[in-house]
């Protein structure tokens, strides 16, 4: 496999995870309200820790995209996340999942930047428009997230399979996708 189909099937990928991982946040928004017994203003500034960790990292990712490289701050990104996700949701003080989320949003931020400059470079190795499709594979991601939890008519939630081949079906045999 060539290193452009190789650079490109990863872009893919971490879009669409991406879209994934972002959209779990969401739903568990009224149970960290439920679990804090707060109103809605309180809910609105501690969700104000997400933003602002992302968008405090946002600047400083370009300098260290430049300094690394992409697939570090990926990486490094993708683990922030995968790890303050789940402590985001343990944790039972108000101030604790304040500074969580501002690690997650961080994460966020930063992984943002990163996938879209490397999604960048990946189009302009490939010499033809491709990001439209990448946040398009995001958008799946998201998607597929909510698919997953929708039960089915068994009652029973749907498989990250086939929401993937449900969505498939739709996306790949169009003749404008990467």
């Amino acid at each position: 496999m060539n290193n452009l189909k190789r650079a490109k099937n990863a872009t893919k990928i971490i879009f669409l995870v991406c879209g994934l991982a972002i959209s779990s946040w969401a739903p568990m928004v009224p149970f960290v309200k439920d679990k804090l017994r707060i109103n809605d203003g309180s809910l609105g500034l501690l969700l104000l820790f997400l933003g602002a960790g992302a968008i405090i990292t946002m600047p400083l990712t370009g300098w260290l995209i430049h300094k690394t490289g992409t697939r570090i701050v990926i990486i490094v990104s993708s683990i922030v996340i995968a790890v303050s996700f789940p402590i985001v949701l343990w944790l039972n003080n108000w101030f604790e999942i304040a500074g969580m989320l501002f690690i997650f949003g961080s994460g966020v931020g930063s992984i943002d930047i990163a996938m879209n400059t490397h999604g960048a470079h990946v189009q302009n190795m490939a010499d033809k428009h491709i990001m439209s499709s990448l946040h398009g594979l995001f958008s799946v991601g998201g998607a597929m997230r909510a698919n997953c939890c929708r039960c089915s008519d068994q009652g029973r939630p749907r498989s990250l399979y086939n929401s993937w081949r449900y969505f498939n079906k739709f996306t790949c045999n169009h003749p404008n996708t990467i």
